[in-house]
């Protein structure tokens, strides 16, 4: 998909590794990756198996690719840095926490991770259904929130969704929990206060559960979900800066 492409900015020898969301594309951190090179910050920001192509794609992809996918860009960013911090919006989160939980690095930036996310309990008695979805290859378009469709618009990412992915992503958000304990780089925690997908709960569980002993957490006012794209994304980006540096 053109403008969502994987990219690689090499400064300093200290770098983070960005992961995006489901159905999403590297794009949703341009900006961000732009304002840490600038601060002398290596970013690589790749593309997750079966994203930034074709739907039918990503419809063959499950969470072991996914999480591949990050494995392998943080061995990319390795090469090249000698600290390395990883991050990553929405399910790329959960991929980042299970990367910090399996391997060394200086910290894990977690961008509205859904650990505890609002659906959760109507979809929990519907797991037998989401079973049988999983077996065939259904595409559902996207819908958005009426206080935010031009900013999730304006982002490159799938118009619709093959919900035969919906068990994986499940599978790999219940997966990052249990990684959790086995984190023990410091954390900074950030969330919209308007998430519309993601409970105001979940980054107390996640501060209860994380086997970290430094953990900052960042909550952006008034801001859609992927909130490093709406109008308070300076107030994040700063944040993650300081983050970077004073770890």
């Amino acid at each position: 998909m053109k403008g969502g492409e994987p990219f690689f900015y090499k400064r300093g020898k200290k770098g983070v590794l960005l992961l995006h969301g489901f159905s999403s594309t590297s794009q949703e951190f341009r900006e961000l990756g732009a304002y840490l090179a600038k601060k002398n910050i290596t970013v690589y920001a790749p593309l997750l198996e079966g994203h930034g192509t074709h739907p039918e794609f990503l419809a063959k992809t499950n969470k072991k690719d996914w999480i591949k996918s990050g494995e392998e860009g943080l061995k990319f960013l390795r090469k090249h840095c000698d600290t390395v911090f990883v991050g990553g919006n929405s399910i790329g989160g959960n991929i980042a926490i299970i990367l910090a939980s399996h391997h060394k690095v200086e910290g894990l930036i977690s961008l509205a991770t859904p650990i505890i996310f609002r659906q959760q309990r109507i979809l929990g008695k519907l797991s037998l259904l989401i079973f049988i979805i999983g077996q065939f290859k259904i595409f559902k378009k996207k819908r958005y929130m009426k206080k935010w469709p031009q900013i999730a618009k304006k982002r490159i990412m799938y118009d619709i969704l093959p919900l035969n992915c919906s068990r994986d992503v499940f599978k790999l958000m219940k997966f990052s929990s249990e990684c959790l304990p086995k984190v023990d780089e410091p954390a900074l925690l950030m969330q919209s206060t308007t998430d519309h997908l993601v409970e105001e709960e979940n980054i107390e569980y996640m501060k209860k559960h994380l086997g970290s002993k430094k953990i900052e957490i960042k909550f952006i006012p008034d801001s859609y979900h992927v909130f490093i794209v709406d109008h308070h994304k300076k107030m994040a980006f700063k944040k993650i800066y300081q983050f970077i540096k004073e770890n």
